[in-house]
């Protein structure tokens, strides 16, 4: 799937850039339940927020954990 050419041209003339996408897909793809949130000052991205909750069960630790800071994609 691939991103309309103006939507993405509109994301990165207020700052938001290939590794915040890159960044955002994986949370979205190792989350529960959590946020993602942009904040933006007079137009630009300024900083994200995110909020990841995941179950205390050691195989999901391990799983978000290798998501997150491992370089694997989680399947």
């Amino acid at each position: 799937m691939s991103l309309d050419r103006q939507l993405w041209e509109d994301l990165q003339a207020h700052g938001v850039t290939e590794a915040h996408l890159v960044f955002l897909l994986r949370l979205l793809d190792i989350q529960r339940n959590g946020s993602w949130a942009w904040h933006y000052v007079a137009g630009k991205l300024t900083h994200c927020d995110a909020h990841l909750l995941f179950p205390g069960k050691a195989y999901d630790v391990a799983r978000v954990a290798e998501a997150w800071l491992g370089d694997g994609v989680v399947r």
